[in-house]
């Protein structure tokens, strides 16, 4: 397979930004730019849908910004609740590092709706120096003291309104099932708490 350059995946981030004004998110939509996303999905290896929100998110951070749910539904003109049916795709390439999340303090608090978006600097720096996909490295959990700072960290992000409880909870059960290898987190485990519990009990 070809390796695909600097100046296709520019002009087909450019493409797919352009068509994609006010279109609603419509079926319709997603074929016409169909050839764009191909060339795009063999770079980033990533689904269809994937690709769609890397080149968005793409394109919308070079106007100098992180991007949010309300950045792309007014872009597309779209119901809001259509966008929330991709809700897994943001969280898949956010879990991948090629999203990076940050919290908004000024929306309302519901789940998703601080999120705001940027592409990992990695991969801008690989593209505009015409080099293959980078390999991102997510941040490892490389004992429990690291596990119960991130859970204590977690609390002082809700504490400043940065993330919800909903999220909050939401984390921490993510870190406690992806890291029972702990002996202590095992032992919790054990318990059978509410994950409010496992919680306080951890912090």
């Amino acid at each position: 397979m070809e390796s695909i350059t600097k100046k296709q995946i520019l002009e087909s981030i450019g493409k797919v930004y352009e068509q994609s004004k006010n279109c609603k998110l419509e079926n319709s939509f997603f074929e016409s730019i169909k050839s764009e996303l191909d060339t795009l999905s063999q770079y980033f290896k990533t689904s269809d849908n994937q690709t769609f929100f890397i080149a968005m998110v793409f394109a919308l951070n070079y106007k100098g910004d992180t991007v949010d749910l309300n950045d792309l539904i007014e872009y597309f003109d779209c119901n809001p609740m259509k966008i929330l049916e991709y809700s897994d795709d943001f969280e898949y390439l956010n879990k991948v590092g090629i999203f990076e999340k940050k919290k908004s303090r000024h929306r309302v608090k519901l789940a998703g709706a601080n999120d705001q978006f940027v592409i990992h600097e990695k991969i801008t720096e690989a593209i505009l120096e015409n080099k293959p996909f980078p390999k991102i490295n997510k941040k490892r959990i490389n004992g429990i003291i690291d596990l119960l700072e991130q859970l204590y960290k977690l609390g002082d992000q809700r504490d400043d309104d940065k993330i919800s409880t909903f999220e909050l909870f939401r984390e921490v059960e993510k870190l406690i099932v992806h890291n029972t290898h702990f002996p202590l987190i095992e032992k919790v485990k054990q318990f059978s708490l509410s994950t409010e519990d496992t919680y306080l009990f951890c912090t």
